[in-house]
């Protein structure tokens, strides 16, 4: 890239320790600049499929994105694997112009001009195939006679047999995990989701430097204690000048969280006896459905500094997003750091 800076974030990876090699500019890193280079490490623990992306502004919508695909133990047999799917919309103006377009118009997102599929839906074979979907964008896809709705960030795995050129799908992976009947005692974090875009030296040197004058614009939250299960309300408010009221996928860097509810209206305590406390589900994305609420909750168990944001593109690029501190004692203890940080 001769004219722009860059970063790639490792979407769904946990970077437990390596919070550095998170791709965010301005808090985990500096841009990656015009003819430079950085090497991005970290252990490959989460098996299934994911993707990466750039992590500056809205630069993805311009291509900078692709699969990933970590082998571990399958859930069903099949005889081939097609690898990833990935649907995207596709723009014809730069993404640049769409974001600044979308800043200034009260209306919905722009809509894309196309989009683009890689891969082939065709087989002449009666094998039992294995596919993932992986949405950049708002798609659909109809598996076993239920519609799944794929919102921008989120991933779904099938095998399906091929019969007469059309193919039959099933799910075979879910993010529902088995937890003990662990009570989560609810309080809301009251924090507004504005994070300025980031031109300053990145968080982590900061910490790196020991140095707790944190820009005002970064809207840093200090998540101090190990171990400790935080809770968090998103609550979806009316814009001005603007409102308008879509649904937001909320992806959390560094963990994921689990889903307590959802529900209309403005939150408040009567809400919390309608929670869902017992096994409730495992995600690095979830819904918040326009105009209303989302109940989450999540460990501090990966010293580092993180962001918690909308994925829809232009929305990231406008600000919607959450930046915390965890366990900066630790950070600064432990080499999460990492001792390259300075070189790359």
């Amino acid at each position: 890239m001769p004219n722009n800076g860059t970063s790639i974030h490792w979407h769904g990876m946990r970077q437990l320790n390596r919070d550095t090699h998170d791709g965010v500019p301005g808090i985990t890193e500096c841009l990656i600049t015009p003819g430079g280079s950085k090497t991005y490490t970290f252990q490959a623990t989460q098996h299934g499929t994911s993707w990466y992306h750039s992590h500056f502004s809205s630069q993805y919508g311009d291509g900078i994105v692709g699969p990933i695909v970590i082998h571990g133990p399958a859930t069903a047999n099949y005889d081939y694997d097609l690898g990833p799917l990935p649907i995207t919309d596709w723009y014809y103006p730069a993404v640049a112009v769409l974001a600044s377009l979308a800043l200034h118009t009260n209306g919905l997102p722009p809509e894309a001009d196309n989009a683009l599929i890689n891969g082939s839906m065709t087989s002449s074979s009666g094998a039992i195939l294995f596919l993932s979907f992986l949405a950049a964008s708002h798609e659909s896809s109809q598996v076993s006679g239920v519609m799944y709705l794929l919102m921008p960030a989120n991933r779904l795995e099938a095998i399906g047999s091929v019969l007469k050129s059309k193919i039959k799908l099933a799910v075979v992976r879910t993010s529902t995990v088995e937890t003990s009947n662990r009570y989560f005692p609810t309080r809301a974090m009251k924090q507004r989701f504005l994070l300025a875009n980031q031109l300053h030296s990145p968080t982590s040197e900061y910490v790196k430097s020991n140095n707790t004058n944190y820009p005002t614009r970064a809207n840093v939250i200090e998540l101090p204690q190990e171990g400790q299960w935080t809770y968090w309300v998103i609550q979806g408010i009316a814009g001005s000048p603007y409102d308008v009221e879509v649904p937001h996928p909320i992806h959390l860097h560094g963990h994921d969280f689990y889903i307590l509810g959802t529900g209309q209206g403005q939150y408040t305590n009567a809400n919390s006896g309608a929670l869902n406390y017992i096994n409730p589900t495992r995600r690095d994305t979830a819904i918040l459905p326009g105009g209303e609420w989302l109940a989450l909750v999540f460990q501090t168990d990966n010293p580092g500094a993180w962001v918690m944001h909308c994925h829809i593109a232009w929305h990231a690029d406008e600000g919607f997003a959450v930046h915390f501190l965890e366990t900066v004692s630790i950070m600064q203890n432990e080499d999460s750091i990492g001792s390259d940080f300075n070189a790359q």
